[in-house]
Parts: structure tokens; sequence; C-alpha cells
């Protein structure tokens, strides 16, 4: 399948995560650090709270912690101005209905584990200001994903 690659720049726009864990943390790291405003869906705040980045970002309000055992209409209203969203959650089971919500509501969705199911994907990130680059393999071979990564990283200065 065909996916353009782009380059993007959050600049205030609203990004919905839906998870906890190292896989939610890292995909809202990306988007906060594109500028994009995040919303976590969580059932477990500790996970986000005692890390520095996160609790950086909740004291200047680019990240929202939003506890999935609210009520069903304060869920509903964190979807207001979503312009994209991560399913990151470690259960596909919880991951599935967060994905055709996003879709019904015509919101751009990263499915984790899931690129067919996946409006976009996060490549490989090779960060060396004023260079990036990104490999992807389109979730196929993320294993040689990794290996080119690692070359374009060794000719890349720091």
């Amino acid at each position: 399948m065909f996916r353009l690659p782009l380059f993007f720049s959050g600049n205030g726009r609203v990004a919905l995560v839906l998870g906890d864990g190292t896989v939610a943390q890292r995909k809202a790291q990306l988007l906060l650090r594109s500028g994009c405003n995040v919303r976590v869906l969580s059932t477990d705040r500790s996970e986000w709270l005692g890390q520095p980045f996160y609790e950086r970002a909740v004291d200047s309000g680019t990240l929202e912690l939003i506890n999935t055992l609210d009520s069903s209409s304060a869920l509903e209203q964190c979807w207001q101005g979503i312009f994209i969203a991560v399913a990151a959650h470690d259960d596909p089971n919880v991951n599935t209905p967060f994905i055709v919500l996003a879709k019904s509501k015509a919101v751009l969705v990263n499915a984790l584990g899931d690129a067919a199911a996946s409006d976009f994907l996060f490549p490989s990130i090779i960060d060396r200001a004023p260079i990036m680059a990104a490999v992807s393999s389109g979730g196929e071979l993320p294993i040689l994903s990794r290996l080119i990564r690692s070359r374009i990283e060794a000719v890349l200065p720091h």
C-alpha cells in the first residue's frame, strides 16, 4: 500500500492518544515535540506523572490526562477538536472501538500494530537537527526499518 511520507507540524492542533505504558508515551512525546496539544485517555495517571517530560507538559497545558473510567459524556467531549488520534492500548479489543469512533468522526488514526487500519504510520525517525530523516516499511518489515535507521545514524554527524 502506498503511503505519502510527510513531515508534520502539530502547531497547536489537538491529538488524542489512547493507552498507558511506553508505547503510548512515545507516541505522545512525538506529538508533543511536533507542536501538538495532546489529550491522553489513560487508566493510570501514575504511568505519566513522575516523569519530568510529561509533568512539564501537564504543567504547561500541552498535555491533558483523562481517566478512561470517567462518564461516557466526558469521554465524548474529549473528541472535540481532535485532528489525529493514536490507538496505543496493549489490548486490541480496547483499540478497535476507538479506531471505529475516530474514523466515524473523520479523525486520522494510527492503530498500534495494525497498519491496515491506520490512516498514518509513525516512521523510525533520525533527528540530527537541522537534518531529519524517516524510514518506514509500511509496518511490514520493522526490523529492516531499524537496520536502515541505524545505518543512516552511523553516517550523520551528532
